[in-house]
């Protein structure tokens, strides 16, 4: 799985917002990235890891993190609206 920069991030939600397109993050590995206050409504993040990543403040809202790893993740304060966690690993996961 490909890890991802927090600005190859960015970059991506940034192309996506622009074109009108849904943010495609399926089976990427975010662990341990701090994605703050980023912005990923509607992304498909289905199958991918954000072990120990930092969401903080994020907006997930309608993201579908199907199957994601989401171990140890910070998710305090971060707006899960309508977002799909079917099968995904919460352990001892912040902020749920």
């Amino acid at each position: 799985m490909e890890k991802l920069t927090r600005e190859e991030v960015i970059a991506i939600l940034e192309e996506a917002k622009q074109q009108g397109k849904r943010p495609e993050f399926s089976y990427m590995n975010f662990s341990g990235l701090d994605l703050s206050g980023l912005d990923f409504l509607r992304a498909d993040l289905t199958c991918a890891i954000l072990t120990r990543a930092d969401l903080t403040n994020a907006n997930l809202d309608y993201v579908d993190l199907t199957d994601a790893i989401l171990g140890y993740v910070d998710l305090t304060d971060a707006n899960l609206t309508g977002a799909d966690l079917t099968n995904a690993n919460l352990e001892g996961a912040k902020g749920i």
